[in-house]
């Protein structure tokens, strides 16, 4: 009886292993950013240059430059997560903020820009 009861639970542990593995499936994260920028005074600032800056071994700029629409919003999307330097530039204004990434979450981010003056 016992050998009966050890085969059957073997058997089981057995399946449930091949189960659990075969069936396991890769999950796709998402790491999203939406960078806001502003003026002093809080208004939006369109057509600003947004600009990403990661230091690991000396500052490289990320690919992704882009620049702000009518409502001062530029959206990023990234493949892991990060701590970013965000620069943001318009003709005599300028401003930085930094970017943490985190998984699964749309990240929101106020930037504002002093005038250079």
């Amino acid at each position: 009886m016992k050998r009966t009861i050890s085969g059957f639970a073997s058997l089981f542990f057995c399946l449930f292993t091949v189960l659990t593995l075969v069936s396991s499936c890769e999950v796709d994260h998402f790491y999203d950013a939406e960078v806001t920028v502003k003026n002093t005074a809080g208004e939006v600032v369109k057509d600003a240059t947004v600009t990403l800056t990661v230091d690991v071994d000396g500052p490289d700029s990320l690919p992704d430059s882009k620049t702000t629409d009518s409502e001062g919003k530029v959206d990023f999307s990234f493949d892991n997560v990060a701590i970013v330097k965000v620069s943001a530039q318009k003709v005599n204004a300028s401003g930085e903020g930094m970017l943490v990434l985190k998984e699964d979450k749309k990240v929101l981010l106020t930037v504002t820009v002093y005038d250079k003056n």
